[in-house]
């Protein structure tokens, strides 16, 4: 189970990967919605540690972005 979060993690990169691949529109719909969920049910079951420094980063990135302007 600690591992888990890395597997929702991978099939949601995978069904974004797939989306980008498939022409039809409807098909595209579906995968992008169903892979930006297996990717938010893997950032929730990640370690507290993880979800904090992707917060960093993401704050960081923004502020950098700002400072630069």
């Amino acid at each position: 189970m600690t591992l888990a979060y890395l597997a929702l993690f991978g099939v949601g990169l995978f069904t974004m990967w797939l989306a980008l691949r498939i022409a039809e529109e409807v098909m595209r719909i579906a995968l992008v919605s169903t892979g930006a969920i297996f990717i938010l049910l893997g950032f929730f079951h990640s370690p507290a540690e993880l979800q904090v420094a992707v917060e960093a980063v993401s704050l960081g990135g923004g502020w950098l972005t700002l400072r630069s302007r």
